[in-house]
């Protein structure tokens, strides 16, 4: 039963086979309501089209939707009782009045009533084609099955499976679409049974595929699946309206393909003592696959953890909820999500925090476009309902005196898009005071004074295009080759394409370029292969051989670049076009981000452009770093990421940042580029003394001499605020984040307030 304070103001039903907005409370639909409830729709609007008038009986406002999305609606009420489908729904685009501000500020704040008060939530997905979910759960327990009794190795006819089985995986490998990425030959020489690495796969691509729809990329679906209960999903296309069953079966089998994966890789690992070459291909499918399953499942992990939340906590779970606030910023920071309007970033999410906003507030705070102030006014609310300063890992962006501490998002030009990511490594900075003030725990007494030794600037690219570009500050010197013999260090300016199979060799070289400049001294076979994981790159390639297991080491096997000894990155480089990269899977890679690049400059004189995506991970990797992403699981499922991914901002195109040490040796690269030059050629060069520790990154603007007393917040898991103030009797302020620990203090962990 259905109450009439839970009702919304329009609901949609069939009328003689038409659609019809009708008000719940007439009492000519009033009782039929009341007895079998209305359901909801969720679904994606696309890019909206010119304005018309629609002729649905009391929509009498212009619609910016295609046609075609009113078809599935009817579609979708048509399927009725036989597919327990209500007769009366909720959709918004024909119960709310979107060009009446005053009544769509006062429906978004009753998003969680009538989502709560639904019976059901309908999620409407564009596909060729239905999908079989049973097949699928069937088909990936054959795998498991087939793992459990069967060895890497064995005869499928000769096995102890059942006719059954030994003829479904004889199906999938004659009868069924061919989906492992090697060819039939290449896997049939390994010994390894085609029927089931197909069988495998194809769940597989069945379950990335559905995950990677466009309405999972979107903020306000990301309110809805987090609102809605007993959720089905549908497949759309021009054609039909199937459902493909329940939502959470659906994350249930992004776990069960991760676990299929591991299984499988140690199924066939495990059956042989050595492993052939065509086998070791194999491997590095399976270790990709695991790689971005492990990352689907923690996605969904944190849906399923911040559904538990809101659902258990009420409509104000979040106001004594600081951990499910962070799982909600964590699940929709993890797979950023975008809209077509930047502002709906954060009026997306108004529905999730319930009360947040009066409906008055909604309309005259939220109604911007300037994501600066849209940014600045959630997050004092949240703070000062909570009672908890929310900030976020992240360079504090105004002089604003009190609340400087609030993240804010700079404006990017017009075009840019901007995604949730904006919400990677928010934290809880601790108790809020009068005044806005943040009262947290910081280690004071920092010593040493923070020295600049490298730059960054952000820009935008017109073409897309993954390119990588190093020019070693030694380039056009002359290195020592013999007693008094020298020749000239080449520049290599000229564009290098590469091309399908050498794409992950030269990544490699690449890795280990950024890792023998921006952290000298680290261990570059770690960095190289930790780097490259968090980047998830995917290219094309000609030979599967050319991508084996472990393809970051075994791709320069043989080498100098394999068990690097002193890599004398000061004397190299390179100009590369990476033709055949399709994908980067970088937290940091998203629609507003792409088309970035960031220059790196260091004192030395050595100069680097690559994607912003590339730059960031790879300043995040150094090591003991703060910026590597950490996940800890919650006990009801969710998570919780802990982050310094989003060390600068979207908005931030065109503005520079410095990196500046507390301790070590700002030169220490100047001085091991001239070792590498004075050394001869075929000679070792080791570096003498320290490099910069004590790392942090600060706005551009900054200047030392304006601050005296430093200090940093340690946030729990990965990352520190750095903080200072100019005398002794003033607040602190956020002036940065430090990308390592190794910074010395006097007074350790003490009570600070932050303006």
């Amino acid at each position: 039963m259905v109450y009439a304070s839970d009702l919304p103001l329009r609901l949609v039903t069939l009328v003689e086979g038409r659609l019809q907005s009708i008000d719940p409370r007439d009492p000519f639909y009033a009782q039929a309501i009341e007895r079998s409830g209305f359901d909801i729709i969720s679904y994606t609007w696309r890019d909206p089209i010119a304005a018309y008038q629609s002729g649905i009986e009391g929509v009498y406002w212009d619609l910016t939707i295609k046609v075609e999305k009113l078809r599935d609606i009817q579609r979708l009420l048509e399927c009725g009782a036989a597919e327990d489908v209500a007769d009366f729904m909720w959709v918004d685009c024909l119960c709310i009045n979107q060009t009446d501000q005053t009544e769509k500020s006062e429906e978004i704040a009753k998003m969680y009533h009538y989502y709560r008060a639904a019976r059901k939530c309908h999620i409407l997905i564009d596909m060729d084609a239905p999908w079989d979910t049973q097949k699928i759960i069937d088909d990936l327990q054959i795998v498991g099955h087939v793992v459990s009794h069967m060895k890497g190795s064995a005869v499928t006819s000769e096995s102890k499976l059942t006719s059954y089985m030994t003829s479904r995986l004889a199906a999938w490998a004659t009868d069924e679409k061919w989906l492992f990425p090697m060819s039939k030959s290449d896997v049939r020489a390994t010994g390894t049974d085609l029927g089931l690495l197909n069988c495998y796969s194809t769940c597989c691509h069945y379950v990335r595929t559905l995950f990677d729809q466009h309405y999972f990329t979107r903020v306000w679906t990301f309110e809805e699946m987090l609102l809605g209960k007993n959720i089905t999903m549908w497949a759309v296309s021009d054609v039909r309206i199937s459902s493909i069953g329940p939502f959470d079966t659906w994350m249930n089998l992004a776990a069960d393909c991760m676990d299929k994966a591991v299984k499988l890789l140690e199924w066939i690992q495990g059956s042989r003592e050595v492993i052939p070459i065509a086998v070791e291909a194999i491997i590095g499918v399976l270790e990709d696959d695991i790689l971005e399953l492990a990352y689907l499942k923690e996605q969904v992990n944190g849906i399923d953890g911040a559904r538990k939340n809101i659902i258990t906590g009420g409509p104000n779970w979040w106001v004594h909820n600081t951990q499910g606030i962070t799982g909600v910023f964590s699940a929709i920071a993890l797979q950023p999500r975008s809209a077509y309007n930047r502002v709906d970033v954060f009026r997306g999410l108004l529905g999730l925090f319930h009360g947040l906003f009066t409906p008055d507030e909604i309309k005259k705070l939220m109604a911007t476009n300037d994501m600066e102030t849209i940014s600045f006014e959630f997050f004092k609310q949240l703070s000062v309902k909570t009672e908890h300063a929310w900030t976020r890992l992240a360079i504090s962006s105004g002089e604003r005196g009190q609340w400087d501490w609030i993240p804010v998002l700079a404006n990017a030009n017009n075009t840019s898009l901007q995604s949730t990511d904006c919400f990677a490594g928010v934290v809880d900075l601790g108790h809020l005071r009068k005044g806005g003030v943040a009262r947290s725990r910081a280690v004071t007494g920092v010593e040493g004074a923070p020295r600049e030794y490298m730059t960054l600037r952000l820009r935008r690219q017109d073409n897309r295009g993954f390119r990588f570009s190093f020019k070693g500050c030694n380039c056009g010197k002359k290195i020592k080759t013999g007693f008094l013999k020298s020749e000239a260090i080449p520049t290599n300016t000229h564009n290098v394409e590469i091309t399908k199979d050498d794409t992950g060799r030269t990544l490699v070289h690449c890795a280990m370029i950024l890792g023998a400049v921006l952290d000298p001294g680290c261990d570059l076979k770690k960095y190289r292969e930790d780097l490259l994981k968090s980047l998830r790159l995917d290219w094309t390639i000609t030979d599967p051989n050319a991508k084996p297991g472990g393809w970051y080491h075994r791709t320069v096997k043989g080498t100098d670049w394999y068990q690097p000894g002193i890599i004398r990155s000061h004397n190299m480089s390179v100009n590369y076009l990476f033709k055949d990269i399709t994908e980067c899977g970088s937290r940091l890679e998203s629609d507003s981000t792409k088309n970035m690049v960031c220059e790196i400059r260091v004192n030395c004189g050595c100069i680097i452009v690559c994607p912003f995506s590339w730059a960031m991970e790879a300043l995040s990797a150094v090591s003991p770093s703060l910026g590597k992403t950490t996940l800890e699981r919650e006990e009801d499922g969710g998570i919780l990421i802990r982050d310094g991914l989003g060390l600068v901002q979207v908005g931030d195109v065109d503005k520079g940042f410095k990196v500046v040490a507390f301790g070590g040796n700002i030169d220490g690269n100047a001085s091991y580029a001239k070792i590498c030059r004075r050394t001869v050629i075929d000679e070792p060069a080791f570096p003498k003394g320290a490099f910069p520790i004590g790392r942090a990154l600060v706005p551009e603007k900054y200047s030392h001499s304006m601050l005296t007393d430093y200090a940093y917040v340690p946030i729990k898991g990965n990352g520190n605020l750095l903080i200072s103030r100019g005398n002794p009797l003033s607040d602190y302020k956020i002036i940065g984040v430090c990308i390592d620990d190794q910074i010395a203090n006097k007074k350790g962990l003490n009570g600070v307030s932050i303006k």
